[in-house]
């Protein structure tokens, strides 16, 4: 009778890279025996010691995943290999990743008096459910299209700051959004970002 007393090792996390209009995780296959499962976690920052598992996976074989909530900002993922008998959690090396997340680029008032908006898209395309653009709190433009970038809509705010928030949610989860916002005051054409 042969009994293994390797103790297990870890899986290596490759890559985590934009492709095919979401983000794919991808990581070596786990080598050893008495394998259970892979989970996956997804750490934001300001979330010190606080990874979240965003997928559990059964099969071995399979080694890649896409962040179909990923729409921007910066985050890192690490693979998490469960082992029959084996109390340690097998922690993989940990990848950052980075892309901007969609964010005001100019806001302007044309001779027509309209108030144009344009901000950045996402290149995560299949992930985006929707933007959400609110100025002063009551009137709402959404755009499921990823490449839909302009509002437009009548100037009728002179004599009062203009309030905006846009919001980007990943298409099945409206309690992922990840928001930015600005001011314009009045009679003044300009856009500062900030946080969600």
């Amino acid at each position: 009778m042969y009994i293994d007393n390797t103790i297990p090792k870890p899986v290596t996390l490759t890559s985590v890279k934009a492709e095919d209009g979401s983000l794919k995780v991808e990581w070596k296959k786990y080598r050893g025996t008495g394998f259970q499962k892979y989970e996956i976690m997804r750490q934001y920052p300001g979330q010190q010691f606080t990874s979240v598992v965003v997928a559990t996976i059964t099969d071995p074989n399979q080694t890649t995943w896409f962040d179909t909530d990923y729409l921007g900002e910066r985050v890192s993922y690490n693979v998490v290999t469960r082992v029959n008998g084996y109390y340690y959690n097998l922690y993989s090396n940990s990848i950052p990743y980075f892309y901007p997340k969609p964010q005001v680029l100019s806001s302007t008032i044309s001779p027509a008096k309209e108030l144009i908006i344009t901000f950045s898209s996402t290149p995560f395309y299949r992930n985006l459910g929707s933007y959400e653009l609110t100025l002063n709190s009551n009137r709402v433009f959404t755009m499921t299209n990823s490449k839909d970038t302009v509002v437009t809509t009548p100037a009728n705010i002179f004599g009062e700051e203009l309030h905006a928030t846009l919001f980007t949610y990943p298409s099945h989860s409206r309690e992922l959004a990840q928001g930015m916002r600005w001011t314009m005051p009045s009679y003044q054409v300009w856009a500062l970002p900030g946080d969600r």
